[in-house]
């Protein structure tokens, strides 16, 4: 993650515990989508949109409160999976439950309704994707699916399965910064680098950064990912 702030200046959710809920965010819903929404910094109509999307097991609520100290100004946007899983929901059947043609249906169904949502609440402009775990997974299928949409995605300790891998003549993914722990046992570092590797043959300009000694763990990797963002809205917006 070093190299992108020069270059550019979050599983369950016991890995992405939040600090505790200062207000009771109101749950929309759209289509198919229920989500919170919470604006950071001094919010004025040309900020971004940055959809937030939780990992199994956890909640929008939940994850939005990862934001509340955000060092920039940008509207969160923060989806709830479809697929109710213990005391939170998941984007799509952990493996070992589907195989891997039922998990690749689950996740483009998902982000199908996902981005009917994204879209709406987008009105037309680019928007930056985060997310941790299966939020990262979501991530990753959202700059691949969607390049001309999204500006630049950030998936946290996330991969995409090799079904999903852009095919040769597509489009390029968009652009894509990975950060994954290096001793992360749920989502191998891996299967994020594979994912970043198919991303680059592909035409897209992807890394990944790795975080030695860490594990499945959001909030080793926040600050940083918030310094990521950051430097990319110093940039002008494509």
């Amino acid at each position: 993650m070093r190299t992108l702030l020069v270059a550019l200046a979050l599983v369950a959710c016991q890995s992405s515990k939040a600090p505790p809920a200062t207000e009771q965010v109101p749950v929309v819903a759209v289509g198919e989508i229920q989500f919170v929404e919470k604006q950071v910094g001094a919010v004025t109509d040309a900020s971004p949109l940055i959809v937030a999307i939780h990992g199994l097991g956890d909640t929008p609520e939940n994850f939005i409160e990862l934001f509340s100290d955000a060092p920039f100004a940008a509207v969160i946007f923060a989806p709830r999976a479809p697929i109710k899983y213990g005391d939170g929901f998941a984007w799509y059947q952990p493996p070992g439950v589907s195989t891997p043609a039922q998990m690749e249906a689950e996740i483009r169904a998902a982000d199908a309704a996902l981005w009917a949502a994204v879209e709406t609440r987008a009105k037309g402009r680019k928007v930056i994707v985060t997310g941790f775990s299966q939020g990262g997974v979501m991530s990753y299928a959202a700059a691949m699916l969607h390049p001309a949409q999204v500006r630049h995605a950030f998936p946290v300790a996330g991969r995409l399965p090799a079904n999903l891998w852009p095919k040769a003549g597509g489009p390029a993914p968009a652009p894509t910064d990975a950060l994954h722990g290096s001793e992360d046992t749920m989502i191998p570092m891996a299967d994020g680098q594979a994912t970043i590797k198919a991303f680059k043959a592909a035409g897209s300009k992807a890394a990944i950064h790795m975080y030695g000694g860490v594990e499945h763990d959001l909030m080793a990797m926040r600050d940083d990912l918030f310094a990521g963002i950051t430097a990319l809205l110093a940039m002008a917006a494509p």
